[in-house]
């Protein structure tokens, strides 16, 4: 019953955190510096031509009217129309959201297995030479500039050795169905899969390792060493539940920030998804793809954070009785 209860509040909290950043977002993209329809436009177009395209944008409204119909189209599920490609948002960004997961989702399962494996034996043996080696190397893994790295290794893996594809997310000769399709998906996937689980594993890596430290230190883990239970997997079970929660909120958070934050990796690997997108709409200034952008993007990481949050108080249930009572 208290956990229902629990949920039925952090539910109705999401409603005002949505209209929060959905105001906070067109408020930043629309006092940004540019016009759009200047771009449209071009240079050379006359002061009557600018003020038509304006108008047919309603880029020539009040902020606080167009605040007010973005907001009646947005709860109607519209999302407006791009201002470059003059198609609806909802399918410009539907085509990409995609290959963005395509490439995130593998990349968060794979950090964060490795990171929760090795920081989980960093953890229960620190001090150790292989806390120590595990944690120099993961410290300098995640001090390489995520660009820097992308860039070496299409210099080396694509250009020297010819081993892998530049760019892209398939060949154009190939059809869009079969066996040497998915092969050419999962081969073009490789270099950024690479440089998502080189920069976010060792994040995972490090609060695993430092959450079964702290652990550790706790009376239960002496009580189980004093029945036995040191040397066995029971042991690990314990410290690793009791540890988990930092690691699942960070897992949590990544997810959302993944969608947007892999604007680098993708942009040079020309990776067509969210991140290229959200670089090519803040050059042209697509306000409309922009906020569609964001929208999910920040629909996602409340979804995530709602989920994390219930897993979180499954664990341990005294964050259930303290955040119901407060």
């Amino acid at each position: 019953m208290l956990l229902s209860r629990y949920i039925a509040v952090r539910l109705l909290q999401v409603v005002p955190v949505l209209l929060a950043i959905v105001t906070i977002e067109f408020l930043i993209i629309h006092l940004a510096p540019g016009n759009p329809a200047l771009i449209l436009a071009g240079p050379t177009a006359n002061p009557a031509y600018i003020r038509s395209v304006e108008q047919q944008f309603g880029l020539n409204k009040p902020l606080i009217d167009q605040y007010f119909i973005y907001l009646w189209n947005l709860l109607h599920g519209n999302l407006g129309t791009s201002v470059l490609s003059r198609e609806p948002v909802f399918q410009v960004v539907g085509e990409r959201v995609g290959a963005t997961l395509l490439l995130v989702l593998p990349a968060w399962a794979i950090s964060l297995a490795l990171g929760i494996y090795l920081g989980t034996k960093a953890g229960l043996k620190r001090g150790s030479w292989l806390d120590r080696g595990l944690s120099v190397t993961t410290l300098t893994l995640y001090s390489i500039p995520v660009f820097w790295l992308a860039v070496m290794l299409v210099a080396v893996f694509s250009i020297r050795l010819d081993l892998l594809p530049i760019a892209g997310i398939v060949y154009p000769v190939y059809p869009g169905a079969g066996l040497a399709y998915v092969l050419d998906v999962a081969t073009h996937m490789v270099l950024p899969l690479t440089c998502m689980i080189v920069f976010y594993m060792p994040q995972f890596y490090q609060l695993t390792r430092t959450s079964v430290a702290s652990t550790l230190e706790e009376d239960f883990p002496r009580t189980l060493q004093a029945a036995g239970l040191e040397k066995t997997s029971t042991f690990s079970r314990y410290i690793l539940k009791n540890a988990s929660l930092p690691v699942i909120t960070l897992a949590g958070l990544w997810i959302g920030y993944s969608l947007t934050g892999a604007v680098l990796i993708e942009v040079v690997f020309a990776w067509p998804g969210l991140g290229i997108l959200l670089f090519d709409s803040a050059v042209g200034r697509d306000y409309p793809v922009l906020l569609g952008i964001f929208l999910v993007a920040s629909l996602l990481v409340v979804i995530v954070a709602l989920v994390t949050d219930i897993v979180c108080v499954m664990i341990d249930p005294r964050l259930r009785y303290g955040q119901v009572e407060g």
